[in-house]
C-alpha cells in the first residue's frame, strides 16, 4: 500500500498492469469490472477505491470518509498516467 493509506485487510489479490498515457489504469479497470467491480473516481496520485458489486457512483479518495475508506473492497495504485499500476482486492 502506499504511504497515504493503511488499512487493516487483507489481500487476496494483486495484479500489476503496465502501459503508457494511462493505458495501465484502463487495463487494470477493465479487468477489475470483468472480475465484478465498481471503480471510484480517479483522484490523482491517491488510490481508486474499488467495490463489489454494481454501484453507480464511488467517490474519489481524498472525499472518503475513514470509515468509507475502510470499507473499500479493493485499491488501484500507482501511476495512473504513465503506469504502473497495481490493484489490490481485499477479503469482503
Amino acid at each position: 500500500m502506499s504511504k497515504n493509506i493503511r488499512l487493516a485487510k487483507r489481500v487476496i489479490a494483486t495484479h500489476t498492469f503496465t502501459g503508457e498515457e494511462f493505458e495501465a489504469y484502463h487495463k487494470a479497470e477493465k479487468w477489475v469490472k470483468d472480475l465484478g467491480y465498481s471503480v471510484g473516481n480517479m483522484c490523482g496520485e491517491e488510490p481508486t477505491a474499488l467495490m463489489h458489486g454494481n454501484y453507480e457512483w464511488i467517490a474519489k479518495w481524498k472525499n472518503l470518509t475513514t470509515e468509507e475508506r475502510n470499507s473499500v473492497h479493493g485499491v488501484i495504485e500507482g501511476d495512473k498516467r504513465k503506469g504502473p499500476v497495481t490493484v489490490m482486492l481485499f477479503e469482503l
